[in-house]
């Protein structure tokens, strides 16, 4: 601001109780309504992301646990009579990468 009270282009005033957005002029209680709305939307978005990382670790869990178990038993073995679970064991290694 300069010293003929003026607020020039790019600078805020001190008193200001409006905010643009995208050319629309809000009041102060407007902003913060939309602020707590959109902090609203992002808290539900964060927990359906913590849900959803979760049941991915679990299915990671699940998936490694089987690798395990499919090694053990000796699906690392080419087999004549069933060579579709050396596909299906190369699919899970490639997936826990």
């Amino acid at each position: 601001m300069y010293g003929d009270g003026n607020v020039y282009r790019g600078q805020r005033s001190k008193d200001s109780v409006t905010k643009t957005v995208t050319g629309t002029l809000f009041s102060a209680d407007q902003v913060a309504a939309i602020e707590a709305l959109w902090a609203d939307k992002c808290r539900t978005y964060q927990e359906l992301m913590d849900a959803h990382a979760k049941e991915l670790d679990r299915a990671m869990e699940l998936m490694s646990r089987a690798e395990n178990e499919m090694r053990y038993a000796g699906w690392t073995k080419f087999e004549s009579d069933n060579p579709a679970r050396n596909g299906v064991y190369k699919d899970i290694k490639e997936f826990l990468k």
